[in-house]
């Protein structure tokens, strides 16, 4: 990815914390970094105009960027793993204070209870692996 023209990276595009700033989510005519990814996303789009102008090897070279980016994450989840304080043990489904469904990012409507952090987060970061790997996928498909 660019901003104008140049690689995006911290201090660039990226905020300290990882997250993409809201000048790169517009440039894409995104609103949030989700829709960047997964085989409808905006970066599959762009893959294939990049294919119908003859630019292969950029196209190329993404999904190789694709595959180091879901090796990073791999990593930092790992990484992660071992600061959670409930071992991964939470369920998404069922509240632990009333036993009763619950949403997954908020708390529990009945005794509002809040979900664990690091389950949530896990859950966001897999749900983000999927789609990323589901856009170097389809890319991959497209050459």
């Amino acid at each position: 990815m660019k901003l104008h023209g140049k690689e995006i990276q911290v201090g660039h595009g990226i905020k300290p914390n990882g997250c993409l700033e809201k000048i790169v989510l517009s440039q894409w005519k995104v609103q949030a970094y989700p829709q960047l990814w997964g085989e409808y996303g905006k970066a599959v789009d762009k893959a294939r105009q990049g294919i119908d102008q003859k630019q292969r090897q950029s196209v190329e070279k993404s999904v190789n960027c694709l595959l180091s980016a879901l090796v990073e994450r791999k990593a930092d989840m790992e990484n992660h793993a071992v600061k959670r304080i409930c071992n991964g043990e939470c369920t998404s489904e069922v509240c632990l204070g009333c036993k009763e469904m619950r949403r997954l990012y908020f708390g529990c409507h009945t005794c509002k209870l809040l979900n664990c952090i690091y389950c949530t987060n896990r859950k966001e970061h897999e749900h983000m692996e999927k789609l990323i790997r589901a856009t170097m996928l389809t890319i991959g498909d497209l050459l």
